[in-house]
């Protein structure tokens, strides 16, 4: 009877050792001799393998996905900051345009002629240009505001020049030297 017993186990065992890994044998179901064939066959350890794979590759992904998340965040710091740089520039054109027309109305006070009338017009759009460029830099694409600060950067030097050559000429404003200046001035 013992001798029966004995070779039915060692066959279980044997049965158990020539096949291969079965990855979906739960150690927690099965009963002993599940177990047994699963530490025999390497299930366990073959299963342990695949889980720590699994992990590796999500800690892998988790890292790829830290470091862009650093970029970025570099990246928002850096627009901040070109954000903040801009208005900085917006608000100092805003200064300049403001004494400008300080000294275009002093200038229109001493004769105002059409031509400095119509230089107070076009500075007093500066300003209302300058206010709206103000509002949009909260909300707006930077390589836009850029573009639209350079061209009011622009109208401004032109508005100055043609205002130094009208101070320069005494208020004669018959000049064509004036006339070219408001000229070369942005519409």
């Amino acid at each position: 009877m013992y001798r029966y017993l004995i070779i039915g186990i060692l066959i279980i065992l044997l049965a158990g050792c020539s096949t291969a890994p079965n990855l979906d044998n739960d150690p927690r179901s099965g009963g002993f001799f599940g177990g047994l064939a699963g530490v025999t066959r390497g299930d366990y350890k073959a299963r342990q393998a695949e889980r720590e794979s699994a992990l590796a590759s999500v800690r892998g992904a988790n890292m790829g996905l830290q470091q862009d998340n650093q970029a970025l965040e570099q990246d928002r710091q850096r627009k901040q900051a070109e954000v903040a740089r801009l208005k900085q520039q917006v608000a100092q054109l805003d200064d300049d345009i403001g004494s400008l027309s300080a000294k275009v109305a002093v200038l229109n006070q001493h004769g105002g002629s059409s031509q400095v009338t119509q230089l107070k017009q076009r500075v007093s759009e500066l300003e209302h240009k300058t206010s709206t460029l103000k509002t949009r830099a909260e909300n707006a694409d930077t390589p836009a505001l850029v573009k639209e600060k350079e061209r009011l950067e622009k109208e401004y030097n032109a508005a100055l020049q043609t205002y130094l050559v009208m101070s320069d000429a005494g208020g004669s404003v018959g000049t064509t030297a004036v006339s070219s200046g408001l000229s070369d001035f942005p519409r």
